[in-house]
């Protein structure tokens, strides 16, 4: 078939290969599209978010501060709760920084 009958099947209607295939190269050129915006667009605008937010411009701690806190909170407890009742950390000098704190990034 040549590229007349094509273009024209595919203006017309016609169902055929091209027209098969243009219509995937748009839903995988919609899905790209989508894609980064869900992966550009949100990260921006939360960052717009905090930065507006009144607590950073005021001197008081921002929502976001307290928020972090709300969701790294009970993860620290439950760490610090089994580190406590480990042998290992009875034993542990009050000036070894690396063996107190680290483990808390680990």
């Amino acid at each position: 078939m040549g590229l007349r009958k094509e273009c024209q099947a595919i203006l017309t209607g016609v169902s055929s290969a091209a027209s098969l295939t243009v219509r995937l190269r748009r839903a995988i050129g919609g899905f790209y599209i989508g894609f980064a915006l869900w992966a550009l667009l949100l990260p921006g605008l939360r960052i717009v978010s905090i930065l507006g937010d009144k607590g950073i411009s005021s001197g008081k701690i921002p929502t976001v501060a307290w928020s972090l806190h709300r969701s790294l909170a009970p993860r620290y407890e439950d760490w610090a709760k089994r580190w406590s009742e480990e042998e290992s950390s009875q034993k542990v000098q009050m000036r070894d920084v690396a063996g107190t704190e680290w483990p808390l990034f680990g």
